[in-house]
This record gives C-alpha cells, structure tokens and sequence, in this order.
C-alpha cells in the first residue's frame, strides 16, 4: 500500500511538470512596418530571447474610395529579408471594419480568395502555418467577418494552415452580441483603448482601469487567448483642441527642449514653430506624451492571471524595433512572463 501511495506520488508530480511545460507561455512580436529590414542587432535579440515566431503585418484591406470595392494597401516589402528557419513567419492581414461593413455577402468568397493570393504572393517562398486576420468587427458586421474566416478556412483546410484572429476588449464584455469567431485561437489587443480626442484621456495607448472593467466574462470566453501588450509610445499632436497628427516614438530630449515647454506632468506646448520627426508643428500646439512603463505592462499580466485561470501560450508586443526593446531590456521581457507561467 505504501509502495502504491508512493508511485501515485511520483506519477502526480512528473504529470504536473508535464503539464506545466506544455503551458509554457512564449514571448512574440509584431512587425508593423512596411519594409522588413531587421538589422543585425535585432537579430541578436530575437536569438537571445529564443523568439520562435513573429506576427509580420503583410497588408491592409480597405474600401477603395472609387470603386468602392476592397482593395490591399500598403504591402509590406523585403519579407525575403526573413531567412531563419528557427523563427515561424505568421502573415496578419489588417481588415477595416468598414470593408466588412460594406462589402455584399456574395463577394466574401472573393475577397477571402484574393486576400489568400495576395498573402503567398508575398511571401513567396516562405512557408506559413497560420494567417491571422485583425478586424475590430462589432455586431453589424460580425456575419460577414465570421463567414470571411470561414472561407479562407475552406481554402487552407488541405494546406495545414490555421485562421486566427485578433480580439478586443469590447468583443469580450460583449461576447452575447457582438458574436464569438470561428476560430480556435485568438489574440488579445490590449493597447489603443482610450478616446484619443478627449481631452480627460491620459494615455490613450494603455488605462488599466478600463481593461478591468472589460473582464467580466473573461474566465469563461471560450477560445485561447493569447496576450498582445504595447511597448511603444507617441506624442498626440493637438492644435486647436483637435488631434491633428501623432509623433511615433517622440519624446522631449536634449535635442529638442528648447521647442518645448512642460505644462503638467505628460503636456507639453510648443513654444517655437518646427519640424519634428518630419511633421510640422507650429508655436502653440499641444503635445500629450504618452507611453508604456514596466509597471503598466506587470500590472497588466498580473490583472490578466487574476481574471482567467488558462495561461496563455503567447504573448505579443508590439512591435518588434531595438530602440523599444533597449528602452526594457530584453531580461525585462523574460522576467515578466515569469509570474504567469
């Protein structure tokens, strides 16, 4: 009896540890850009922080003002830039809300056709296992993002490619009327949340307060969900009290301090009319700065683990550049996946 008492021991403790490495979660990224030239140290960090796969934006699907047909924007160049056959390559195709809005039920078979042609011809002659498709659908126009997933299923079904879509906050509150996706797999937003024109906005990019207050069904969401976090920041342009441009990455430095004067603890004013990272801002104007710290991001997680028990298998930042990854350090990166493995 001891001898069994003792085995069932054993076999609990070595069927944990088995459990426990298959929910290993994996760090990831996205790439936004339209060029993919990774330079030699951004290589370097994926080999050290052991990246096995990045999301790589390969265009844009959006009504055609003429036509008024969908048509692809901005494909991304130099994908054969990618040759590491240790890193996995998942084609995301961006789909706006208004081509779903209104495009006709007939010509989803279509669109989901050329969407597939058009991701293998830039890809070429890198193989994928997986497309993701990011739409911020709501329930006017669920049925026809839902029936697009389902035929770009149909057309990969033999290939051993996978659909999977992105999710936001809301797609989750309000899972009863806004419809569940036919997919397996999805991958969470958490980022570009709040009301970028409104004036009491903080930090439009990331509020903690309001991702909690989207999480009431979260443990019960019946999909996987992996976890897209933000590590960028930007200045929010505003001239006349309406937001007229966005200043990707900027920040008041040495080199620029002189054009700038602090009016609270994330608003600054311009006092000198001058270009800044190739926008034109004149004396007067406004700039709320907003950004993501290694608070934002732990506290994030740990919200996260608090409201749904399964771990995620993934976790995205976006987006893969050196400059944001050196701003937390790639050790930051590993730690903070720690607590909810």
């Amino acid at each position: 009896m001891k001898r069994f008492i003792f085995l069932f021991f054993i076999f609990v403790a070595v069927f944990s540890c088995q459990s426990s490495m298959l929910e290993k979660t994996e760090l990831s990224f996205y790439f936004w850009k339209t060029k993919l030239n990774l330079s030699e140290k951004e290589k370097l960090i994926l080999k050290k922080m052991n990246i096995k796969q990045i999301y790589i934006r390969f265009f844009d699907v959006d009504i055609d003002s003429e036509s008024q047909k969908p048509i692809p924007l901005s494909p991304i160049q130099n994908i054969e830039n990618i040759k590491d056959d240790t890193i996995k390559i998942i084609p995301v195709v961006f789909i706006t809300n208004r081509t779903m809005k209104n495009i006709s039920h007939e010509k989803i078979s279509d669109l989901a056709q050329k969407i597939f042609i058009k991701i293998n011809d830039i890809a070429q002659k890198i193989t994928f296992q997986e497309i993701q498709l990011d739409c911020d659908w709501n329930s006017k126009t669920k049925y026809n993002f839902f029936d697009l997933i389902k035929e770009l299923q149909k057309i990969t079904s033999q290939k051993n490619i996978k659909i999977t879509s992105t999710l936001r906050l809301h797609q989750i509150k309000f899972a009863q009327k806004e419809g569940i996706p036919p997919v397996k797999n999805t991958t969470l937003m958490l980022y570009n949340m709040g009301n970028i024109q409104n004036e009491k906005t903080k930090n439009s990019i990331f509020e903690l307060q309001t991702i909690n207050a989207y999480l009431d069904n979260f443990d019960t969401y019946p999909l996987d969900i992996d976890y897209a976090l933000p590590i960028f920041s930007w200045g929010v342009v505003k001239r006349f009290g309406k937001v007229v441009a966005l200043l990707n990455e900027w920040e008041v430095s040495d080199k620029n301090r002189l054009f700038f004067e602090k009016i609270t603890e994330n608003q600054y004013k311009v006092i000198k009319s001058h270009y800044e990272k190739e926008t034109y801002l004149y004396k007067d104007d406004e700039i709320r700065y907003e950004t993501i710290t290694k608070e934002n991001l732990t506290q994030a997680l740990q919200l996260l683990k608090n409201k749904r028990k399964k771990t995620p298998k993934n976790i995205v930042f976006y987006h893969l550049d050196t400059h944001l990854i050196d701003k937390f350090g790639t050790d930051f990166f590993e730690k903070l996946v720690k607590p909810s493995l």
